[in-house]
C-alpha cells in the first residue's frame, strides 16, 4: 500500500505543504482522538532562557569599593566591560545552570 500523496492535502499556513509520516490506516486503533495523520513540519523557535553562570575574573577596581561587598556588586553590575569578558556564553569555562526556559514563539518557516 503506498502512502498518500501531499498534493491531495490542503497547504499549511504560508504555503507549505505537510510532509505525511504516516497513513490514517495505519493509526493506533486505540487512540480515542482523530486528529488526522502526524506531518513534519520545518518551525522557526523563539525560546527565552535564563542562565547562571558562576566563574572568576581578575578586575581592577578602587579600594574603597573592594573594602564593601555591596559597593562591589554595585560597581560590577555598572561597568560590566570590566568582566564580561570573560563570561564564556557557551559554559566551557564556566559553571552555567539553566533555571528557567519557555517557548515564546513558533511560526512555520517560510
Amino acid at each position: 500500500m503506498s502512502a498518500p500523496h501531499n498534493h491531495d492535502r490542503d497547504p499549511l499556513p504560508g504555503g507549505q505543504n505537510p510532509v505525511l509520516t504516516g497513513s490514517d490506516e495505519a493509526a493506533d486503533p486505540d487512540d480515542t482522538e482523530d486528529d488526522g495523520p502526524d506531518v513534519t513540519v520545518v518551525v522557526e523557535l523563539t525560546v527565552t532562557e535564563t542562565v547562571s553562570y558562576e566563574f572568576r575574573s581578575e578586575v581592577e577596581v578602587p579600594a574603597c569599593v573592594a573594602a564593601d561587598q555591596h559597593e562591589l556588586h554595585d560597581y560590577l553590575a555598572d561597568n560590566e566591560d570590566l568582566w564580561l569578558d570573560d563570561l564564556d556564553p557557551t559554559g566551557r569555562t564556566s559553571d552555567l545552570c539553566i533555571n528557567e526556559r519557555s517557548l515564546d514563539q513558533v511560526e512555520l518557516a517560510a
